[in-house]
């Protein structure tokens, strides 16, 4: 993310789960050195957790860009992917060899666009989608 952030690209964060316990994760893993915006859907109400779309229209109000200017990255396909279906956002899939949702399942079977292993890699899908902004969902 040091890396997006030195070539000029704005990125944020979108996190679903208990504000409280997500407020810890992002303070630990000093998330406001790298994300210029964090956004906590559970303190617009749990019905705005992701793949609610209100999250994603503040990003874009945000950082005054189009939804196809965005890239998405998540690991879960139980519901990180589907909000493809509802705004034409790029989406990207982040493969850890210990990932928690490996093996689930898609919300109707709606897939990401992009895969990757290496968060360096980012900066090639992001040339490739023509996004400007990268936003990441932190469980």
């Amino acid at each position: 993310m040091a890396y997006l952030k030195l070539h000029g690209i704005e990125s944020a964060i979108l996190t679903d789960g208990q504000y409280e316990v997500q407020k810890i994760k992002t303070n630990v893993i000093g998330a406001r050195d790298f994300f210029q915006t964090i956004i906590y859907t559970d303190k617009l109400g749990k019905d705005y957790w992701n793949p609610n779309t209100k999250g994603f229209e503040l990003l874009k109000e945000k950082f005054n860009v189009e939804y196809e200017e965005m890239l998405y990255v998540g690991d879960n396909p139980m519901k990180d992917f589907y909000i493809s279906k509802n705004i034409p956002i790029h989406t990207a899939r982040v493969m850890r060899d210990d990932a928690i949702y490996q093996n689930e399942s898609y919300l109707e079977d709606v897939m990401e666009e992009y895969t990757f292993n290496d968060f360096r890699d980012l900066w090639n899908i992001l040339s490739e989608s023509g996004a400007k902004i990268s936003s990441k969902f932190l469980e």
